[in-house]
C-alpha cells in the first residue's frame, strides 16, 4: 500500500507532522503542546502514544541473558601502590566511585554487530546488541527500573517520563531500560577500562561475583566491562526526540477524527487546554500593549504593570470581545482571574501586576488601548 492510498503509511511522524494530520482530520488543536497534552491525558486503547526516536548509538542487553551485580572494592586494594605507579588521586577516587556505585552487567557472551534495526535472528541470538542508527531508527518507550541494593531483584515498571516533561521536571526515575517491538531491553554502557580495572577480573562463587587480581601477565583480558546507564534515554528526552507511529496516529484519527463531509467537532476543552489558550491570549494582549505603548511613546514594562489583576482581567475581557465575536469561544468570560493561570510560572514570564499594597493607576491600561 502506497502513501497515497494510506495517508498514515509512514513509520513515524514528528509532533509537528502529527499536529497537521490531526488538524486535517478535523480535530481542534493549536500547538504541539496540545498533542502532548492528549498523549499525557488519554490512556485508552487507541491513545496517541508518544515514543522516542533513537538516532544515537545504543547498546541493548536482553534481561533473560544477563545478571545485574553490585561490586565492592577488593579487600586487597592498595591505594598507595597505584599512587606510586603514577596514578593521580582523582583517577583512583573515580575508580572507587565507579566500582561501588554502578550496576554492573554479567552475560554469558558479549557479541557486537551493527544492526539494521533490532529484530535480528541468529543462531546464538545476540546477548548484547550494539545498535548503530540507520534509516530505520529505533522507536523506543522508556522503562524505569527498580534495582535492589544487592542487584538480585530488578523490577521494571511504567515510567512517568512524559508526564514529567509537562513541567520540565528532572527525571528522577532510573530510566535504564526500553521497550521496542514489544521486547524489553536494558540499556548498557561499555565502560572505559583503566590500569586499575584491567588488573582485575570477575570471579563467581555461589552465584556471587567479586573482583580478584588478574595474575596472568601478558595474557589478553577477557572482561568486557558493561553497566546499566540512563544517559542515552535522558538525552533523548532532553532533546525532545518525540514521535508518533503511523499506526497510532491512524487509530487515533479513526476514533476521534471527522469525515471530510462532516463539520469538524472540537475536542472537549480540558482545564489544561483552556489554561494554554488563556496564556497564549495573554501573551498576544501584552504584545499589542507593547506596540501601542511604543506608538504612543508611553513607558511600558509588562513586569511592572501599574494595575491589579482584576483590572487586567477587565481589560482582557474588553480586548477579547473586540476580537472574538462568538462568546463561547472566548477564554476570559470569567468572574475572577483563573487561579491556575494566574499562579503559573508561564504567566509570571509574560507579565506581573502590583502586589498587595501597591498604588494602581485606574487609567493605566486605558491609556494603552
Amino acid at each position: 500500500m502506497n502513501s497515497q492510498a494510506n495517508p498514515y503509511a509512514k513509520r513515524y511522524y514528528t509532533l509537528e507532522e502529527t499536529l497537521n494530520r490531526l488538524k486535517e482530520a478535523g480535530i481542534d488543536l493549536d500547538t504541539i503542546d496540545d498533542v502532548l497534552m492528549i498523549a499525557r491525558e488519554d490512556h485508552g486503547e487507541n491513545r496517541l502514544e508518544i515514543k522516542l526516536l533513537c538516532d544515537e548509538p545504543i547498546t541493548l542487553v536482553k534481561p533473560c541473558h544477563t545478571k545485574i551485580i553490585k561490586l565492592k572494592l577488593p579487600v586487597d586494594f592498595d591505594r598507595q601502590y597505584w599512587l606510586d605507579n603514577y596514578l593521580s588521586p582523582s583517577h583512583i577516587d573515580h575508580f572507587i566511585s565507579e566500582i561501588e556505585s554502578s550496576n554492573w552487567l554479567v552475560t554469558q557472551k558479549i557479541h557486537y554487530s551493527e544492526l539494521k534495526g533490532i529484530a535480528v535472528n541468529t543462531e546464538d541470538d545476540f546477548l548484547i546488541d550494539a545498535y548503530q542508527p540507520t534509516e530505520s531508527n529505533l522507536l523506543v518507550t522508556p522503562v524505569a527500573l527498580d534495582v535492589s541494593y544487592d542487584g538480585l531483584h530488578v523490577r521494571p515498571y511504567e515510567s512517568s517520563w512524559l508526564r514529567n516533561t509537562k513541567h520540565q521536571k528532572i527525571q528522577t526515575e532510573y530510566l535504564a531500560a526500553i521497550m521496542t517491538n514489544g521486547t524489553l531491553y536494558y540499556v548498557a554502557s561499555k565502560r572505559k577500562t583503566n590500569r586499575i580495572l584491567e588488573s582485575y577480573k570477575l570471579v563467581e562463587s555461589n552465584n556471587c561475583y567479586t573482583l580478584a587480581k588478574h595474575n596472568c601477565e601478558g595474557q589478553p583480558r577477557e572482561n568486557n566491562w558493561h553497566s546499566l546507564e540512563c544517559k542515552t534515554i535522558q538525552e533523548l528526552i532532553k532533546n525532545k526526540s518525540f514521535v508518533v507511529t503511523g499506526k497510532a496516529l491512524h487509530a487515533y484519527v479513526e476514533k476521534n477524527g471527522t469525515t471530510s463531509k462532516a463539520k469538524p467537532q472540537p475536542l472537549k476543552l480540558t482545564g489544561e487546554k483552556i489554561d494554554n489558550k488563556r496564556l497564549t491570549s495573554l501573551q498576544k494582549f501584552i504584545n499589542e500593549l507593547k506596540v501601542s505603548a511604543k506608538q504612543k511613546k508611553i513607558n511600558f514594562d509588562p513586569f511592572e504593570m501599574r494595575c491589579t489583576k482584576g483590572m487586567l482581567l477587565e481589560a482582557l475581557k474588553r480586548w477579547e470581545k473586540n476580537r472574538v465575536s462568538v462568546k463561547k469561544d472566548r477564554v476570559w468570560e470569567t468572574e475572577n482571574f483563573p487561579k491556575k493561570t494566574w499562579e503559573s510560572e508561564k504567566r509570571k514570564d509574560i507579565c506581573r501586576t502590583l502586589s498587595h499594597g501597591g498604588n494602581p493607576d485606574v487609567n493605566y491600561l486605558k491609556k494603552l488601548f
